[in-house]
């Protein structure tokens, strides 16, 4: 069902975007879903010398370019 949809909207030039929590699945579901997706985005948390933060990594995007580096991500 995710490929079917998935493909239909990537042919109709639109971004397809899904969120996992990778503490419910294990590697390889993660990695079967994950394959199905040009890109993958990672949101995570970790120390700073100012206490914890949230950071934003992209780690692949096919056929597009991108910053390689992780992002803070500022709350408003």
């Amino acid at each position: 069902m995710v490929k079917c949809a998935s493909a239909t909207l990537k042919l109709k030039g639109f971004t397809v975007l899904a969120v996992i929590d990778p503490d419910m699945h294990p590697a390889e579901e993660r990695q079967a879903v994950l394959g199905l997706f040009d890109g993958e985005i990672s949101i995570y948390a970790k120390e700073t010398p100012k206490g914890t933060a949230r950071f934003l990594k992209i780690k692949k995007m096919t056929g597009q370019k991108y910053l390689k580096d992780e992002i803070p991500v500022a709350e408003e």
